[in-house]
């Protein structure tokens, strides 16, 4: 299994490549990733940096992206109505990127763009994250608090973190379940059965102790082709239920935690 990291480490050498010191996961968020395009020249048209925020409210479901890929800013302001399903906001694609300021290490500075139909600006506030954005048609200014729990389920507070596919092979999974303030990560490449056909079908998520289901509401689904860079994302909102053992011990159940998975297509 591969190490837990406990210190701050940065994500690449002075050179530009991996430092090795950075493999592993940890419990907070401790890879410094400042060193990355340091040297623009080296590895230009392979250094990626963006903020993705994916706010759910009983009333709304809010999707703020703000990206750099070296020669394109892709930045996107979303509103969902859960009642009547109207959706707001706008998409821009800039190239070559330029008007977007991202920090070095996510959370290390501000965010801002300003492209054709969206304004974002993102800060970091005391006990939490502040999101603003603006289009033509939708405006939001919210702050994403960090309470010692969220996830709440049978008086119990539940966390799930799970992927798949684009970590196979490397010996590295993002998979984690949080109960109760306590972290248990899943080095387990997990089992996913679902159809994106008929996405309204429950998702299946197995391995590791963990057995969930994935019931859709809706699918958010986000196409571009831009030749060199493409992407197809369908990002399904809807609730977890299921039970999770952890380290193989007394099975905790959970139901109704509102969240998202999604399936995504990259060529960069």
């Amino acid at each position: 299994m591969l190490p837990e990291l406990t210190r701050r480490v940065p994500l690449t050498r002075p050179d530009g490549r991996l430092d090795r010191r950075a493999v592993g996961w940890a419990r907070q968020p401790l890879v410094d990733t400042d060193g990355v395009a340091r040297d623009g020249r080296r590895f230009l048209g392979r250094n990626k940096r963006w903020e993705y925020w994916g706010v759910v409210t009983p009333t709304h479901l809010l999707a703020v992206t703000v990206s750099c890929i070296d020669y394109a800013a892709v930045h996107e302001v979303w509103v969902l109505d859960r009642a009547t399903e109207r959706t707001s906001g706008a998409a821009a694609t800039v190239v070559p990127a330029r008007r977007v300021t991202l920090p070095g290490t996510s959370g290390g500075g501000l965010v801002r763009t300003r492209a054709k139909g969206l304004d974002v600006a993102i800060d970091e506030v005391p006990g939490g994250t502040r999101l603003r954005a603006r289009t033509a048609d939708a405006e939001l200014d919210v702050v994403a608090e960090l309470p010692p729990g969220s996830g709440r389920s049978g008086g119990r507070v539940i966390g799930l973190q799970v992927g798949g596919r684009w970590t196979d092979g490397t010996g590295s999974t993002e998979n984690a379940v949080v109960v109760d303030g306590r972290l248990t990560y899943l080095p387990q490449e997990l089992t996913w059965d679902y159809d994106l056909v008929q996405w309204r079908r429950p998702w299946r998520v197995t391995g590791g102790g963990l057995d969930a289901t994935f019931t859709p509401f809706y699918d958010k689904v986000t196409r571009t082709n831009l030749g060199l860079l493409s992407s197809a994302t369908d990002q399904c909102f809807g609730h977890w239920s299921g039970t999770f053992a952890p380290d193989g011990g007394e099975a905790v159940e959970f139901s109704d935690l509102l969240g998202w998975a999604e399936e995504v297509h990259n060529r960069w």
